[in-house]
């Protein structure tokens, strides 16, 4: 782009000089470039006893009768303990000795040089800067996320102060200061501009002094993973978020840029302006919203690869909230539980067989003595019926139990993805996906506004131009021959779609996410605690019939071993060692299965224990799930940085309009049309893209 034609320094240039070269170490008369201008250190102080850190820098131009000088107060030092100390005395009413040697420094550069009309600072610099201001009103100040000023230097009546406050958005010393209370202890007028990100790695970095360190080529932070979908950068230094006219380079954030007249080569700046700052602002634009799309579309690509993680997730969380190992894979198959099941039969089996055998013994002479004379029943059926029933009916519903938990896992997990405007199957995804459709139609539909209005400007240059040379033959040859400025081509009028998507931006995850976890619960509740429930109600009646079932044995042991009458059998026979071994066979099968019966019963007790703990932990898995939380806050980033730009526009065509609409012809009456349409476009692409931005 062209640029602006005057000796003034401007804001953008203050702000750069105060945020990024005052922090260098810059030797006298070293020259260097700030945006399209350079400039020269013709002094530097530093005072060590009080941390005065300051350079007076000279705007170098062709016009040696134009000499625009600017004293550069440098911000806090973290490292120099004056200036700490300097900080915490700006709180109270006195002055501190920073502050006064900083108006001396000044003094003696005006003594040095003459006149000096700017000077400008961040942080503690802006502060330094501003206790000029207050009492120099023919200097301008121009500060960047300024410190406060100490209470003997406000003066609420003066209303004349010369200075211009520019607050990033993520700046944490404004915005301290506003919430405590204290920006009116900020002389002169305050604006916010965007830049910086709201991410904690600039958070006393660069959304402080509103660049990185390192190359003024460099200022741009990397958003996601190399190599992944999405992955870009996104540029930050606070002068690129200062709007000035494309006519007189005036900060626009105060209103509107003084009067220009209109004539062929002002409407040519106005073309250069459109087809280079315009136009590079809004690609920025959309390279942002680009990056967005490509994440929004990888995660809908993953789609399949998100369920079935939180699937995983799940059944790993099941199995953790239980120590059993028999209840491992109770989400899938069961089959653990299938074979625990089998084991369980076949010692009961087991037990039974060896029973008969022990019951056999009994009934035969000598020992059908002892049953004749203690009548001791020993019916194998009504001892182990009761106990095989109970098997059957906890297989019963743990097939049950198995069936819900793969109900779950592999119908209701899936459901939790389900919601937004058009009840998507994958609700933020396919949210955002459609919001986006819109939002780029409607990008390109504005571009091709911009693009028409740019060339029906170009043309008026022309028709302009040809008219001053038609005036000029007139006056030469004194016949009136004055050409009409030509009508120009028609201009491109485009209407954006609305959208109905993301109607609470961001905060639709959040909805989601309290819904998918509305409805894990009561899942639970409904399909897996009732039959847990009662699967530890029959384990636990199961381990009460086998110890009755082990006493009973052992009963009869005792009764066939202990009385009288088989002892005295055992003195002619070895009765009751065959009795202890037999009761010793049967027990031992019964008291395996009753540690197994045992052992479910413990962990399925852990079950119902631990569950109500799995929706905790499992919240975060099901948040990644429905949208990977690392790149949803890419998404944001990206759309903060696009609103920025879009808001930006919108007020540099804010002033196009107001200087078209005071000059009087007919084709600047339609370009003057075409501004409007297009700050109503700006302004609603922007309301769109920042829905992408409210969380």
């Amino acid at each position: 782009m062209k640029a602006v034609q005057n000796n003034n320094i401007s804001d953008k240039d203050l702000v750069e000089l105060s945020g990024f070269h005052a922090y260098r170490e810059l030797f006298a008369s070293e020259r260097f470039q700030v945006n399209e201008n350079t400039y020269e250190v013709i002094d530097r102080i530093i005072i060590n006893s009080s941390g005065l850190n300051a350079i007076t820098v000279q705007k170098v131009t062709d016009d040696i009768n134009s000499v625009e000088i600017a004293v550069i107060y440098v911000g806090t030092d973290p490292k120099n303990k004056q200036d700490v100390i300097t900080d915490l005395q700006l709180i109270g009413a006195d002055t501190p000795q920073q502050l006064k040697d900083a108006g001396q420094y000044f003094n003696d550069m005006e003594e040095k040089f003459g006149e000096i009309s700017y000077v400008a600072g961040n942080s503690l610099g802006g502060a330094l800067a501003n206790s000029i201001a207050v009492k120099n009103k023919d200097v301008k100040s121009v500060t960047l996320n300024p410190a406060i000023l100490p209470g003997d230097l406000i003066d609420p009546t003066n209303l004349e102060v010369n200075s211009t406050n520019y607050f990033m958005e993520y700046d944490p010393l404004t915005n301290g200061e506003e919430a405590l209370g204290l920006g009116y202890r900020i002389p002169g007028k305050a604006y916010r501009i965007g830049g910086g990100t709201p991410t904690g790695s600039l958070l006393l970095g660069a959304n402080h002094t509103g660049y990185l360190d390192g190359d003024m080529k460099d200022q741009q932070v990397e958003v996601g993973v190399k190599g992944e979908p999405g992955y870009g950068f996104i540029r930050i230094g606070a002068d690129e978020h200062i709007v000035t006219s494309i006519w007189t380079g005036e900060s626009l954030h105060a209103g509107n840029s003084s009067r220009i007249e209109l004539n062929a080569e002002t409407i040519d700046t106005l073309y250069q302006g459109i087809f280079d700052l315009v136009a590079n602002r809004l690609s920025l634009s959309t390279e942002y919203i680009g990056n967005s799309v490509s994440i929004v579309e990888d995660e809908r690509a993953k789609f399949e690869e998100r369920v079935t993680n939180l699937k995983e997730t799940f059944s790993n969380f099941v199995e953790d909230l239980t120590s059993s190992p028999v209840l491992k894979g109770i989400t899938s198959t069961g089959y653990l539980i299938q074979v625990e099941i089998e084991n369980m039969r076949k010692l009961l089996y087991m037990a039974e067989d060896r029973f008969r055998g022990l019951n056999s013994y009994l009934n035969s002479p000598p020992a059908e003595i002892a049953e004749h004379i203690f009548k001791i029943d020993v019916s194998v059926e009504s001892i182990f019926g009761d106990i095989q029933r109970k098997i059957n009916e906890m297989e019963s519903h743990f097939e049950d139990l198995v069936q819900h938990m793969t109900y779950i896992r592999e119908n209701k997990l899936p459901e939790l993805f389900e919601g937004g405007t058009d009840y998507f199957y994958d609700a933020i995804v396919g949210e955002l996906a459609s919001h986006y459709e819109i939002i780029n139609q409607n990008k390109d539909l504005l571009s091709g506004q911009i693009m028409s209005f740019g060339t029906s400007v170009s043309e008026t240059a022309a028709s302009l131009f040809d008219r001053d040379l038609s005036l000029a033959a007139s006056i030469e040859s004194k016949v009136s021959q004055l050409q009409q400025v030509k009508k120009i081509s028609k201009i491109e009028k485009s209407r954006l779609i609305d959208s109905e998507y993301l109607p609470n931006g961001l905060s639709i995850k959040e909805k989601v996410l309290e819904e998918a976890t509305e409805k894990i619960v009561n899942a639970i509740w409904m399909h897996i605690i009732p039959p847990l429930s009662t699967i530890k109600g029959i384990l636990s009646a199961f381990g009460s019939m086998l110890q009755a079932l082990i006493n009973s044995i052992r009963y009869i042991q005792v009764q066939s071993t202990s009385s009288l009458p088989v002892k005295l059998l055992g003195l002619f026979s070895s009765f009751d060692e065959k009795i202890n071994e037999f009761v010793s066979l049967t027990i031992n099968p019964l008291e395996q299965l009753l540690n197994m019966v045992e052992g479910l019963e413990e962990g399925t007790q852990q079950l119902l224990t631990n569950f109500p703990e799995l929706i905790d932990r499992f919240k975060p898995y099901i948040d990644t799930a429905l949208f990977n939380i690392s790149k949803y806050e890419d998404v944001r980033l990206y759309n903060l940085s696009s609103t920025d730009i879009l808001e930006e526009m919108t007020l540099l065509f804010s002033d196009v309009i107001n200087q078209l609409s005071h000059q009087k012809a007919v084709s600047v009456d339609a370009l003057v049309e075409a501004s409007e349409q297009v700050v109503h476009n700006l302004k609603l692409l922007h309301t769109q893209v920042e829905r992408g931005t409210v969380m």
